[in-house]
């Protein structure tokens, strides 16, 4: 397999002084673009056994890199760049894991180690909410990568488990829902607290995989279901079967991404590639394709 490589640097030039302001608009609007292709995140960890595989969704190819620890199903990982993740693990030493060099590096450990707690990467700091060790958890916590330290965070409103955080302009969605609550939660990152959501639904969505395309928070829910919720009117869009078979679309160990229109996971229960269209609900395993 050939080695995976970093993207090419491109230098932009914007002249937007001489020119009206519709021009500027457009130069400003060419940025936008340019930074959105040369940060998007396209490789895909799948972390098993003692080794790790790099599945590079632009060039499809994948590399294998050996690890000194096992993983287990309960552990995850979240992007912290195109290239960065930080695994992290109740039994094994947490880490960051440069997906290129298959460099690893330590980092301080959380204050509560946890089972399939929901993670995710916003400005610098990772957010980690729930999770499990005896029961169900709603303690919180969060990581600075610039300081590497831990500082708690308030507990969540009701406990969370495996499930996929979801960032949306200031705001983190956490989309793990059971019916006997009726709603969802929505972490405010500038004010440390909570929001919840009324939310009517038939399933249970924990366990599900959560994403964003668009202005919709989309949830897979074990139940065979997609549930799609508008984030501007902040209100279920709708709400339909997809041909899936039960816990094919189970959660995601890692955080799922969004690529040329698709959006990809790793099933935690057998670490097979899955790959979502949103506009047609298909779905399609690419370890057995």
């Amino acid at each position: 397999m050939a080695d995976l490589e970093a993207p090419q640097s491109i230098t932009v030039l914007l002249f937007t002084r001489a020119f009206s302001p519709l021009y500027r608009r457009l130069c400003l609007n060419l940025a936008r673009e340019v930074a959105s292709y040369l940060y998007q995140i396209y490789l895909l960890p799948s972390c098993c056994s003692q080794s790790i595989r790099v599945h590079d969704l632009e060039k499809s190819t994948c590399k294998a890199m050996s690890l000194d620890f096992s993983v287990q199903y309960c552990d995850v990982n979240c992007a912290l760049d195109w290239k960065t993740i930080l695994y992290l693990s109740p039994r094994s030493p947490s880490c960051k894991i440069d997906l290129i060099s298959g460099k690893k590096t330590p980092i301080a450990a959380m204050a509560l180690p946890r089972e399939n707690p929901g993670a995710i990467c916003v400005y610098k700091t990772v957010y980690v909410f729930g999770g499990k060790v005896s029961d169900f958890l709603t303690s919180s916590e969060k990581y600075l990568l610039d300081q590497d330290l831990w500082q708690p965070l308030p507990p969540l409103p009701t406990p969370k488990y495996a499930f996929n955080p979801c960032h949306y302009q200031q705001d983190i969605y956490l989309p793990e829902v059971n019916n006997s609550l009726h709603s969802f939660h929505i972490f405010h990152i500038a004010k440390d607290s909570y929001q919840t959501i009324p939310f009517e639904i038939t399933n249970n969505l924990n366990g599900c995989v959560s994403f964003i395309v668009g202005v919709e928070l989309i949830m897979l829910t074990l139940s065979e279901k997609c549930v799609r919720w508008n984030l501007q009117t902040m209100e279920e869009a709708r709400a339909s079967p997809f041909p899936l078979k039960t816990r094919d679309n189970a959660y995601s160990s890692c955080s799922p991404l969004v690529y040329q229109g698709l959006v990809y996971w790793v099933n935690y229960i057998n670490g097979h590639r899955i790959a979502f269209d949103p506009q047609s609900l298909s779905l399609r395993d690419l370890d057995l394709a």
